[in-house]
């Protein structure tokens, strides 16, 4: 795991932002309490990453090995600064910004890599995850079946048809059992999916969060 690479095939990562210009989460009303409340649906049940001394590459307890998660209230089409900020936060990239310049971020990569070296000991709070929106192609779909997490991974689906996001679903419920990391699908969408409809027995109630709400499936 410490050699795999972000899957580039699979996923498309968010957008680097500009340096000067302040989260989204800041500045908007209810911005700050809906990314703490993602944030917390992310990180529930992730465990601490610990696998034993002697056993670098066994499983670590994972009691959620996958998660997912409706995100209503984004227009079609429409990239949600939201998301953006959520997955940002997540994989570091604000850190990494804040780091300065060339040789800081290198070390403060560095580290990343360090800690990750340490299988034995407990995952940082603020370890980085990889966040990426999945890409609607014919490549991907047929990575997705052989993929394995590296690190805590956030999936994004926005945009993707019924029929793909029937897909993505069937495997990665199929396949949770052999993660090796904690997995959060976050699907983005205006209204209800029918291709999410079938989980909404046993779903939690919508969380109204300003003009979005998230329900946990």
């Amino acid at each position: 795991m410490l050699m795999a690479r972000y899957d580039a095939s699979l996923l498309r990562p968010p957008a680097t932002p500009d340096p000067a210009a302040p989260p989204h989460a800041a500045t908007a009303p209810h911005g700050q309490q809906a990314l703490n409340r993602l944030l917390a649906w992310c990180r529930h049940g992730t465990g601490d990453g610990r696998a034993p001394l002697l056993r670098p590459g066994a499983r670590p307890a994972i009691p959620l090995p996958l998660s997912v998660a409706l995100l209503g209230g984004v227009a079609d089409g429409a990239a949600s600064p939201l998301v953006e900020d959520l997955a940002l936060q997540l994989d570091s990239t604000y850190q990494l910004l804040a780091a300065g310049g060339r040789w800081p971020q290198r070390l403060f990569r560095l580290r990343v890599k360090a800690r990750e070296c340490r299988w034995w000991r407990p995952r940082a709070a603020d370890a980085p995850w990889d966040c990426g929106y999945l890409i609607d192609s014919p490549t991907a779909c047929a990575r997705l079946p052989q993929w394995q997490p590296r690190r805590p991974t956030l999936l994004i689906a926005q945009g993707l048809a019924d029929e793909p996001l029937r897909l993505v679903l069937r495997t990665l419920a199929a396949r949770q059992a052999a993660f090796l990391r904690p997995v959060r699908l976050l699907v983005v969408s205006p209204v209800l999916r029918p291709a999410l409809a079938h989980g909404l027995a046993a779903a939690e109630a919508p969380v109204a969060l300003g003009p979005w709400s998230l329900q946990v499936l």
